[in-house]
C-alpha cells in the first residue's frame, strides 16, 4: 500500500526538502493542513486527498514512527507527536492538523494553542481502560 514510486510534482505530493518521510503538495502560500495517517498505512495514503484541495492548500503529511520511511523506529506517542510537530513546522505557519484512527490520537496529542485539530474515527482515549 505504501510502495515507493516516482513522485509527480504536477499531480501530487513530493518529499519535503530536508525532511525525510514528510510529503507536501500545493502552493507555498496555500492554507497549511497537516494530514496524519492511521495505523498500518503511511503518508502516501493521503496522496489522493491532496489532489483536489492543492490549488488552495499546502498539504503536508508525515510518516509516523513504525511506518514506511520511519518503519525502523518503534511507535511511541512522544515520537509520533514530534513527527507531527515537525510537519507542522514545515508549513511555516499554524496549521490545521487532521487525523483518523491512530492519526486522530496523535493529532490530538500534538495539539498546540496555535494549532487547530480535526479528529475523525478516534474512538478510544489514550490511556483509557474500559
Amino acid at each position: 500500500m505504501c510502495a515507493d514510486r516516482t513522485p509527480d510534482p504536477t499531480t501530487g505530493p513530493t518529499p519535503a526538502a530536508g525532511r525525510p518521510g514528510i510529503r507536501t503538495a500545493g502552493p507555498a502560500d496555500g492554507s497549511p493542513p497537516v494530514l496524519v495517517h492511521g495505523i498500518r498505512v503511511c503518508a502516501r495514503t493521503r496522496d489522493p486527498h491532496t489532489r483536489r484541495p492543492t490549488p488552495r492548500h499546502r498539504v503536508t503529511a508525515p510518516d509516523l514512527p513504525g511506518h514506511r520511511t520511519r518503519r525502523e523506529r518503534p511507535l511511541h506517542l512522544e515520537e509520533a507527536v514530534a513527527r507531527v510537530q515537525e510537519a507542522a513546522l514545515a508549513t511555516g505557519r499554524p496549521p490545521l492538523v487532521a487525523g483518523a484512527s491512530l492519526g486522530g490520537h496523535v493529532a490530538r496529542a500534538a495539539a498546540h494553542p496555535d494549532t487547530a485539530v480535526l479528529v475523525q474515527g478516534a474512538t478510544a482515549h489514550p490511556g483509557h481502560t474500559p
